[in-house]
């Protein structure tokens, strides 16, 4: 498949598209028009970004998109994307530039050298080493998808006083040989930062700041068997110089650790678009499905965010906003709202749009090439759409 591009109002089409639902692409329509109230400095007008959408060609086979490429990691100078397939288990190799499926990469599953069939995390910590984590082991692979390493931690949780009673959680990040991992407590509740150095293997843990806040987004669903079912977002880690940076899609609150964990400082600049989420004591417990799921869908009306991305090139923060659309009515699938944040490397916030045209509910965008590229499954085709920044 080719890249289908619309530029202000002309739309071009591909012979390629045959197949294609037309109504997935309708929607998707670019018209640039203000983005709000013109009398808020903050406020930005979205004329100047070129808005597009590039489709991936799977070369006849399947492409793995049933965890919308959580676990996916991109190389920013080749344009790469690294997609975990964990039903094979698989690396699939997707080029951007040349738009097409490039190769899949199998991994052993059994055996010394396997990886397992469980997993939790895959990220890239350079451009030439892979992580896939399992239940507190780290497989460590090169790019062509060859066992380099296996690191394990569980030896943490029964021998060490602090961690008794922890588990891991989603939420991990690599940094030469330092890990850094959210864990939980089984009995407060209480999430922290684990950061593990695997040649010494010493740890600490950290304290995270207004952890308390991912309830208000969260919810249980407990069954007479005594079945349970937790909804609740993750936690993001990710890197800005030499300061840690952790987040929740549920809330606005960045947690920022500087100077080796000798300060914290909590990010949380002011917007138009959201305001900060009431915080509560409880998880509230369900026993009926239909409530819960009119309960999570009652929640998706507030602002939720993708993982912050640092822009070196610029100095700033970019953080993906969405939250479900007040219009939908008599409409098959829901539509959201989408929001890019600017934030100034002093943590203020620089500027702040809406793309109204934009109606997916996003599950993950990179950063490459002065693009924003979000992630869409395009009727069980792979595809971005594509955000050009050259004017922000």
């Amino acid at each position: 498949m080719l890249e289908r591009e619309k530029f202000n109002k002309s739309i071009a089409f591909s012979p390629f598209l045959e197949g294609l639902k037309i109504v997935s692409f309708l929607y998707l329509l670019t018209f640039f028009i203000s983005c709000g109230d013109q009398s808020s400095n903050s406020t930005q007008r979205i004329e100047n970004f070129k808005i597009d959408t590039l489709f991936i060609d799977s070369n006849d086979e399947i492409i793995f998109l049933r965890d919308n490429l959580t676990f996916s990691h991109l190389l920013k100078d080749s344009l790469i994307i690294y997609n975990l397939n964990s039903g094979l288990p698989a690396i699939e190799k997707i080029n951007l530039n040349k738009r097409r499926l490039e190769e899949i990469i199998p991994l052993e599953k059994e055996g010394p050298k396997g990886v397992g069939d469980w997993h939790i995390g895959f990220i890239g910590v350079n451009d030439s080493l892979l992580v896939l984590e399992g239940d507190n082991t780290f497989y460590f692979l090169n790019l062509h998808g060859e066992f380099l390493e296996k690191v394990r931690i569980e030896h943490l949780f029964f021998f060490v006083e602090e961690l008794n009673g922890k588990n891991t959680s989603s939420g991990i990040f690599i940094s030469g040989r330092i890990i850094y991992k959210i864990v939980q407590d089984w009995v407060s509740e209480e999430f922290s930062l684990l950061v593990y150095n695997i040649d010494e293997d010493t740890h600490k843990l950290i304290e995270i700041p207004l952890w308390q806040l991912v309830k208000s987004g969260s919810l249980i669903v407990e069954y007479p068997n005594g079945g349970k079912i937790i909804s609740m977002k993750g936690f993001s880690i990710s890197k800005i110089h030499q300061s840690i940076m952790i987040s929740n899609g549920s809330y606005s609150q960045i947690v920022v650790y500087q100077k080796n964990f000798k300060e914290t400082k909590i990010v949380n600049p002011p917007s138009k678009f959201y305001s900060d989420v009431e915080m509560i004591q409880e998880v509230p417990v369900f026993y009926s499905q239909d409530e819960a799921y009119a309960v999570l869908g009652e929640l998706e009306n507030r602002m939720h965010f993708l993982p912050p991305i640092w822009d070196e090139s610029s100095n700033k923060m970019l953080r993906w906003g969405y939250k479900k659309s007040s219009k939908n009515k008599d409409v098959e699938v829901l539509e959201y709202d989408n929001y890019l944040f600017v934030i100034d490397s002093a943590f203020n916030m620089e500027k702040e749009y809406h793309f109204p045209q934009i109606r997916i509910k996003p599950h993950k965008n990179f950063l490459a090439d002065n693009k924003i590229y979000l992630y869409n499954n395009f009727d069980d085709e792979l595809g971005f759409i594509r955000v050009w920044l050259d004017k922000l």
